[in-house]
């Protein structure tokens, strides 16, 4: 799994708005709201696609391992 910090992240609609949006992709992902990450199995295709939604929802992200 990929784990990417989204630094902005601050409430319970922006983890609702994130899991919809991989729920669109198909992808097994695990959002903590405590930690501002998003763990997400994803190959290097479809890492661009958790990031171009995460842009296009304006929420800043980062991989981070």
């Amino acid at each position: 799994m990929t784990t990417i910090k989204v630094s902005n992240m601050s409430c319970e609609h922006c983890v609702k708005n994130i899991n919809e949006a991989l729920e669109k992709l198909k992808l097994e992902h695990e959002v903590d709201l405590n930690q501002k990450t998003l763990k997400v199995e994803a190959d290097k295709l479809q890492l661009f696609d958790v990031f171009e939604a995460l842009d296009e929802m304006g929420y800043d992200a980062e991989k981070i391992d």
